[in-house]
């Protein structure tokens, strides 16, 4: 793997939250920040997912709402390691 391919493998939401990290000096690392990233992640998990995806390119709104859907998967997963309540659930369009 290298370092701008993300890790796939766990579940689907934990391969999701994997795409952006934070790297040795802490800056993070956005590996689906464009939509061609996003296709290329999705092409990665395409065994994984219903239906066909690559049939069409995604738009910037496509790009926004998976990264909408990340963020809660990332502050579900952080509230409840810190024993908290999950948030309640986002409004994705």
């Amino acid at each position: 793997m290298s370092d701008g391919e993300p890790l796939t493998g766990e579940p689907l939401p934990l391969d999701l939250v994997n795409t952006r990290s934070a790297g040795p000096d802490g800056r993070t690392a956005d590996l689906i920040d464009t939509p061609r990233r996003l296709v290329a992640w999705l092409d990665l998990e395409a065994d994984r997912l219903p239906g066909d995806f690559s049939r069409t390119a995604p738009s910037p709104e496509d790009l926004a709402a998976v990264h909408a859907v990340r963020a809660h998967i990332e502050a579900t997963l952080r509230a409840v390691t810190e024993g908290k309540a999950p948030p309640p659930r986002p409004c994705v369009r």
